[in-house]
């Protein structure tokens, strides 16, 4: 059976209006698309810590405020990126995939200014949970389709909490699904995030609930996609960013 993959994108959504999802980043490596992000804070984005792999945290930017890729909105250079130290990097292993971008640094770089089209995503306190079944919102600009195309205008799709066990199950041949992952899908199977929107936001009720990591495929049915869950890295946050 093939191994799963990094996520990325948005299949079976519909298109989104930055208002909607004032949160969302896309972060850009000399204009090109590399990952999806949440602002947390003026200066800080949360991402997936495999959105870092290969690149050079001196040459990304991330762009706020605009549901285009490329055009409108805001641009900020990346100042420093903060991994988590578990995360392994591995094939297979996607546990502890969460990493925090500074786009401040003193004289080096700006804060985001906040207003209708940026602002930051409420974070859930340590350990919180969210119940199976309810609906959770992901957005980015990955594939639409299975055909490898980056969309250049934001997308969204709702999808439901899915059991753990469940999920769990599902992935015991393909990787290990641990606490610190929280999976979504939809029954349909046609539904999903996939290439291009790793490190976007999960929201539920309002809070930054996961954070797009990997899944088998993209929208296969029984295969809900998996997340970083961010209540499980409150703690890590508050201590790298004191909020």
């Amino acid at each position: 059976m093939p191994n799963p993959q990094l996520d990325g994108r948005i299949i079976g959504g519909i298109p989104a209006n930055i208002i909607e999802v004032p949160y969302q980043v896309s972060i850009q490596n000399r204009g090109g698309h590399v990952c999806g992000g949440s602002v947390i804070h003026q200066s800080y984005i949360l991402t997936a810590a495999h959105c870092l792999k290969d690149e050079s945290i001196s040459k990304l930017i991330i762009r706020a405020g605009s549901r285009f890729i490329n055009k409108e909105g805001t641009t900020k250079r990346v100042c420093s990126a903060i991994k988590h130290a578990n995360y392994k990097d591995e094939e297979d292993d996607y546990d502890y995939d969460v990493a925090i971008l500074k786009a401040h640094s003193f004289q080096l770089c700006q804060d985001l200014v906040f207003n209708q089209t940026i602002m930051p995503i409420a974070l859930p306190e340590y350990d919180e949970m969210v119940k199976v079944g309810t609906s959770a919102l992901v957005s980015g600009w990955g594939y639409t389709n299975k055909e490898e195309c980056i969309s250049t205008s934001l997308q969204k799709v709702a999808l439901a909490i899915t059991n753990q066990t469940i999920c769990r199950a599902r992935y015991k041949d393909l990787g290990r699904l641990t606490g610190r992952m929280i999976c979504a899908g939809c029954k349909r199977g046609v539904c999903d995030a996939c290439q291009g929107d790793s490190g976007g936001p999960l929201v539920a009720n309002g809070k930054l609930v996961g954070i797009v990591s990997w899944g088998y495929g993209c929208a296969v049915k029984d295969y809900p996609g998996v997340y970083s869950r961010v209540a499980k890295f409150r703690k890590w946050i508050r201590t790298k960013i004191r909020y």
